[in-house]
């Protein structure tokens, strides 16, 4: 049995990966289950164990020193939050990177980095009618797909090429804990009726992936021991305005929402699947099955925090 351990387990990947873990024999999760990845101080807390900080390499060391493998989730998500508070996130996304890096060297453990399509430079690809390869052009604009191509500079300078995989997923969705991607924005908003500005263009498309897909292409690639790098994305890309419909059609309300097309940094963000695919994966939830699911789980954790 492979001892697993995941940083950053309270987030909403993290989970999920847990969770499809979890249907076998083959794995052990060796942390609790009570984590909080995206605090005001950067700490992770475990059940089991005192909290510690991913940013001091001692604690690090101390808690993932047993693993045979570490799935690296824990980070500052998303470019509206990164650039709340700069210095905490590249403490977290890049040193507290480098840390786990170190450790899994040192210990001869495998390393699944969790990256993010937010590296390429979606104006040399997409915006020129081209889809994004594992191999094509990184030149990211934001702050957070600028950490976590530092991230990946760090895990691919550190470890061997047979320690570590690399994964970029693409707009995640599916959970109650999403709390960084545009789907769980929109329906959040809907419980307050707040209106939305989103730097979007609703013209463009984007291409949302389930969270339970997801896991599953994790747990193929831990199964089938593969290293390297994956996108994984659902490969539906949908325009923007048409997955608008969709969410009020399934929720049966009405989205208020300004859009600013003319700063849509992510262009239409057309991420290829078939490395993935080749290996017999497929994605098997639609979007508008996904969002109905979320959408009830948003709504049964909002019944609950009322009593």
């Amino acid at each position: 049995m492979k001892k697993v351990f995941i940083t950053g387990e309270d987030g909403m990947l993290a989970r999920e990966i847990e969770y499809q873990l979890n249907v076998d024999n083959e794995y052990s999760v060796i942390n609790g289950s009570n984590t909080n990845h995206i605090p005001k101080t950067f700490k992770t807390r475990y059940s089991w164990t005192p909290e510690f900080d991913i940013r001091n390499y001692e604690e690090v060391k101390k808690y993932l020193s047993n693993a045979d493998i570490v799935l690296h989730t824990a980070a500052i998500c998303g470019s509206d939050k990164c650039i709340e508070d700069i210095e905490l996130t590249k403490e977290c996304n890049i040193s507290g990177t480098l840390n786990v890096a170190k450790v899994c060297l040192e210990n001869d453990i495998k390393l699944v980095y969790f990256s993010t399509t937010a590296i390429y430079d979606p104006y040399r690809t997409s915006y020129l009618g081209k889809t994004i390869f594992e191999n094509s052009p990184q030149l990211p604009i934001t702050y957070y797909g600028a950490t976590k191509q530092a991230g990946e500079s760090i895990v691919r300078s550190l470890l061997p090429k047979d320690k570590l995989l690399i994964i970029r997923p693409c707009f995640i969705y599916g959970s109650a804990r999403d709390t960084s991607s545009n789907i769980s924005k929109i329906l959040y908003s809907l419980l307050s009726n707040e209106k939305l500005t989103f730097l979007i263009n609703p013209e463009l498309r984007k291409d949302y992936t389930f969270v339970g897909d997801y896991g599953r292409a994790l747990k193929l690639l831990l199964d089938m021991n593969v290293v390297g790098d994956f996108n994984i994305s659902a490969g539906q890309p949908i325009v923007y305005g048409d997955i608008i419909k969709i969410i009020e059609a399934v929720t049966e309300r009405t989205i208020l929402i300004d859009y600013v097309p003319e700063k849509d940094y992510l262009g239409e963000h057309l991420v290829d699947n078939s490395k993935i695919c080749r290996l017999g994966w497929s994605p098997l939830v639609r979007l508008q099955k996904g969002v109905a699911q979320q959408w009830e789980e948003i709504q049964y954790v909002k019944i609950l925090g009322s009593r």
